[in-house]
């Protein structure tokens, strides 16, 4: 029997620009978890904090996603509350990865989140959070595509781009599938699947 997949939760912080278009805000991650590109914040669920609670206990997914978030963009909880998150953090990509850490293989369950102007523009300033997981500032992207997206590769029908105007490639993500995170935020808007 194979050992049990390293769970983990993130989220995506995006804002559609047009029909076709929408922006991201994505962190440089540090070498403690992997140099490269990462979603806004994300990482493995506190599974030991989970094991101490009372037996039968259930807690959201979505609440180790805002967790992470907080934890790795120092004053998170101060721009987006818990219960505004969970009413507004849409399921993006529910995925499972083999990738090339200790863990082997990753089950994610990744989140996006639609920013208004205000939130946008007070989480794009955010300060990296004490776990230095991140590097300097939030960096804002531009994700485009044109024709059908395939939902199960949609990294392969989009374009990323930075400020400087370069695409980015999968190898500048950390883990892969945090790239097929920003894709998917861009099938869900093309299927009429985003919510409000």
């Amino acid at each position: 029997m194979f050992k049990l997949a390293a769970p983990g939760a993130g989220a995506m912080v995006f804002q559609e620009l047009d029909s076709n278009t929408f922006r991201v805000l994505l962190a440089m991650r540090t070498a403690l978890v992997g140099l490269g590109l990462g979603i806004t914040g994300g990482g493995f669920i506190e599974c030991g904090a989970i094991d101490a609670l009372q037996v039968d206990t259930i807690i959201q997914t979505a609440d180790e996603a805002y967790r992470e978030l907080c934890q790795e963009n120092l004053g998170f909880e101060n721009v987006v509350d818990i219960d505004t998150f969970l009413l507004h953090a849409q399921p993006i990509a529910l995925v499972h990865a083999r990738t090339n850490d200790v863990n082997r293989v990753h089950s994610v369950n990744m989140y996006g989140f639609r920013a208004n102007d205000s939130q946008w523009n007070r989480i794009a300033a955010l300060e990296p959070g004490l776990d230095k997981e991140r590097t300097g500032p939030l960096l804002e992207h531009i994700v485009r595509w044109k024709g059908k997206i395939d939902r199960r590769e949609p990294e392969r029908f989009v374009t990323i781009e930075d400020a400087r105007g370069r695409f980015l490639e999968r190898h500048d993500f950390h883990h892969k599938h945090e790239m097929h995170t920003v894709a998917s935020i861009a099938w869900h808007a093309q299927n009429g699947r985003l919510l409000p």
